[in-house]
């Protein structure tokens, strides 16, 4: 069915000291389910970063094309790769972080 096909990709991407706390597919169905303890965003904190970075790296050559130096230091923030070249060209035209505000 479709919520065991969403529970099986969720128990996939659960971080490593979640899963290691649970014994088994099972046990993982039970506690996302109403008798245990539901849903925790934490949960996949690791996943949501990794998401987050390789997000980033793409938005950030962007960025700084556009020179939209604002969102380059929301991806450096995100964790994208190229962050020192993309602050060395940021520092080079006169635009440090701090004047980003």
């Amino acid at each position: 069915s479709d919520l065991d096909d969403r529970l099986k990709i969720l128990f996939r991407i659960l971080d490593a000291s979640v899963r290691s706390a649970l014994s088994s597919f099972e046990s993982f169905e039970f506690h996302m389910s109403e008798e245990g303890f539901g849903p925790n965003p934490n949960m996949f904190q690791s996943f949501d970063s990794n998401i987050g970075r390789l997000l980033a790296q793409p938005l950030l050559a962007m960025a700084t094309s556009a020179e939209d130096w604002g969102l380059a230091v929301r991806c450096i923030g995100m964790g994208a790769a190229g962050a020192a070249e993309a602050l060395r060209e940021m520092t080079a035209r006169g635009m440090g972080v701090a004047k980003q505000r």
